[in-house]
Order: C-alpha cells, then structure tokens, then sequence
C-alpha cells in the first residue's frame, strides 16, 4: 500500500477492516475464506450493524 502512495490513516482503515472480517469469520485462516463467506460479512454489515453502502464497498 506504501508503494500505491496511499495515506498511512488508509493503511490503517484497512488494516481495521481485515481484523474486523478475521474475527468474523470462525476459522480466522483467510486461506480457507470463501466468496459466501464475504457476502455474509457484508450483508452483516448492512443488517445488523447498518453500514452505509459506501462504507461496505470500501470494505469489499
């Protein structure tokens, strides 16, 4: 990400993102992550914690 110029505050956002989806997830390997896993993270995110789309399209 240092290499793309992206704001170390981003890094750390995404950094944030990732943890928050490991700790979905109940395995936490993200070798063993699949595509339905990510959709049911992200409609978690709109469900039940209500994120605003532009915030799950950062997510995703």
């Amino acid at each position: 990400m240092r290499r793309r110029g992206y704001a170390y505050r981003t890094e750390q956002n995404y950094e944030q993102w990732i943890c928050r989806f490991l700790l979905f997830c109940s395995n936490g390997l993200p070798e063993e992550t699949a595509a339905a896993q990510v959709r049911a993270f992200l409609e978690h995110l709109a469900v039940k914690k209500r994120v605003s789309a532009g915030t799950r399209n950062q997510t995703l």
